[in-house]
């Protein structure tokens, strides 16, 4: 835990006391006591600081102010087929911790349907697993999560709604790499297994470019780490106009 992460009714009180999760590793883990500043912050309000007021065997009373607004959107949202739910968790935490603005979660040919009933996918675990990872980046701007169940229907209804510079999907035989494609960006990402080729048709058809994530082969869980990276990297690095130094 980076930051210490409330929520805006929380926050709005001028004493907080905080139990379970959070109380257990501030007093276990960091074993905070009365009068020690925390990084803090409230979701989708800012950042700032909370100050230890009072301790007790199982909770920490807090004072909370914020100081710095929310970080500005991430440049890179994501349409990701569902992955497998020993999966999804661990996921969702590592893109909410790198930085996604909304999350569009969708099924696939080579998507198992009962994935969808998974208890990942409920909005309270969904939630839990995006705060953890906000907690390790010490950000507070929560991805957006939408579940679409059929890619058809996000092709045809929801994407003419969605405004991007570029669409993007991952592909192994694209030759156009990803650090290529500069701009606010949706990036499509298949199914372990990959997407069938009437869905690649399908979003080309609709604006995708094939982008290469390298020459190996990588778990679905992974390329999406990478993409997202890179992409987000990629897009910082152009809008401040740095770039990298070439030798005469």
């Amino acid at each position: 835990m980076n930051l210490l992460l409330l929520e805006g009714e929380e926050a709005a009180r001028p004493r907080l006391r905080l139990t379970g999760r959070r109380a257990a590793h501030l007093l276990r883990v960091l074993r905070v006591v009365k009068g020690d500043p925390l990084r803090a912050g409230v979701v989708d309000q800012g950042t700032g600081e909370a100050v230890v007021v009072a301790t007790g065997p199982d909770w920490v009373e807090v004072e909370v102010g914020l100081r710095a607004p929310v970080e500005a959107e991430p440049p890179v949202d994501l349409l990701l087929a569902v992955p497998r739910p020993k999966v999804a968790r661990r996921l969702l935490a590592d893109l909410a911790c790198l930085g996604v603005g909304t999350l569009h979660l969708t099924n696939a040919w080579r998507v198992e349907r009962s994935y969808f009933a998974s208890p990942v996918l409920t909005p309270e675990a969904i939630g839990h697993a995006l705060r953890l990872g906000l907690e390790q980046a010490g950000a507070v701007r929560l991805p957006k999560v939408v579940i679409h169940h059929r890619l058809m229907a996000f092709v045809g209804d929801t994407l003419p709604t969605l405004h991007h510079d570029r669409r993007l999907v991952a592909h192994p035989a694209a030759s156009l790499p990803l650090a290529a494609a500069a701009g606010r960006s949706l990036l499509a990402l298949g199914p372990e297994g990959g997407w069938i080729e009437r869905e690649l048709e399908t979003l080309r058809a609709a604006g995708f470019t094939p982008v290469s994530l390298g020459p190996r082969v990588l778990r679905s869980e992974t390329a999406a780490i990478v993409a997202v990276a890179v992409a987000t990297e990629f897009v910082g690095v152009a809008s401040t106009g740095l770039g990298v130094r070439r030798s005469d």
